[in-house]
């Protein structure tokens, strides 16, 4: 997963984007508060999303359609009350038995928590209370927890078959190991920890069919699926910079092909986006493994890691600078050579800022090949 990030930093191809906007939830209710939306998550009814502030609030989000009657529950009385990520059990909620489990961050002096809370919420009329059922540490739980690292995110995952307890997926902030498995008493549930993609977490839902975690990274304007199990990236779409500044929570409703992400409001006031989904052209599984020296520059490939067939030029002058990234020119000297790359006797001109060196002529040379 390294190399597709190299990709992102020296602006390889683009992902294709999210899906449709559909709009926004709840304006008038982020416009009238201080909440600073961070996590999300749906219900298993479908009938609302319950979020959470990373100023101590757990938040209710009507989806009836008529953008009304959505509500907040003010938890501030909690000392670790800064609040970062929310799931459900999707196992054991129901709409007579609503709680959630909410991470409070956390740091180097102030033990990363994991709340369960019971609430309950009426769309039809925009009541709502909540109360902490019990609180639980996870700093011990948490092996690659290291220094000033917090939790940003959680997500369930599964219910263990011979205790009954539910087990999560929380997301580790700044880490290159983003991603544990914890119990909902705070526990180690894992042997290891996860790359998550390593990219720096904000939020993140779980496809538990496919064994793919959906997320998004700080300020990345990017929504990836990443394959737990093989450890690879299977996708990445855009979120447009327009419309998402300052992404912190995500949830998918799998049935009706909804993403909702969550702008924190450190830019303005929050807001939550909805997009069209449809990951039907979503692989599940990762591709095969390169084959370094077949003269082709292919997925997962770049300069660094095979430069018999991705070349490039990392060192001297930036402006010249550039890496082929899975095919594609990456970095500034694609385009400062823009114009006649090839030279020698009868060569033919070529424009391309591709990673084609074959399209010199006559046995002419291409300029991006000189001085690696």
């Amino acid at each position: 997963f390294s190399l597709v990030i190299c990709s992102f930093l020296l602006g390889g191809a683009s992902a294709s984007p999210i899906g449709a906007l559909r709009g926004f939830i709840a304006d008038e209710f982020f416009s009238n508060s201080i909440i600073e939306a961070s996590g999300l998550t749906t219900v298993p009814d479908h009938s609302h999303l319950v979020g959470v502030s990373d100023h101590g609030v757990i938040f209710f989000l009507n989806l009836d359609g008529s953008d009304s009657n959505h509500c907040a529950a003010d938890l501030t009385s909690l000392t670790a009350n800064n609040f970062e990520g929310v799931t459900v059990d999707f196992t054991a909620w129901t709409p007579t038995d609503m709680s959630a489990y909410v991470v409070h961050e956390g740091s180097s002096t102030d033990e990363p928590m994991l709340h369960h809370i019971k609430y309950f919420y009426d769309p039809s009329d925009g009541s709502c209370n909540a109360t902490v059922l019990t609180s639980d540490s996870l700093k011990a739980g948490i092996p690659c927890l290291t220094g000033d690292h917090g939790i940003e995110a959680i997500a369930y995952k599964e219910t263990d078959a011979v205790s009954g307890e539910p087990i999560f997926l929380v997301g580790l902030q700044d880490s290159d190991k983003g991603v544990y498995e914890v119990t909902a008493s705070g526990q180690s549930a894992a042997t290891s920890c996860y790359d998550g993609g390593g990219m720096d977490l904000r939020g993140f839902s779980y496809d538990d069919a496919n064994d793919i975690l959906w997320y998004v990274a700080d300020n990345a304007n990017k929504f990836v699926g990443y394959k737990m199990d093989e450890g690879c990236e299977i996708a990445s779409f855009d979120t447009p910079a327009g419309d998402i500044t300052s992404e912190e929570g995500v949830t998918i409703d799998f049935l009706n092909k909804i993403v909702y992400i969550a702008n924190d409001g450190k830019d303005g006031t929050s807001f939550v986006a909805m997009y069209d989904w449809d990951d039907n052209g979503v692989g599940t599984t990762c591709p095969p493994a390169p084959d370094c020296g077949d003269g082709i520059c292919g997925l997962n490939e770049d300069c660094y890691s095979c430069s018999l067939d991705c070349p490039g030029r990392t060192g001297s002058n930036p402006s010249l600078r550039f890496c082929c990234v899975e095919g594609e020119c990456s970095g500034e000297g694609c385009f400062s050579l823009s114009g006649d790359t090839c030279f020698g006797t009868g060569t033919t001109t070529t424009t391309t800022t591709t990673c084609s060196f074959t399209a010199c002529d006559g046995g002419g040379t291409d300029r991006r090949l000189l001085n690696q």
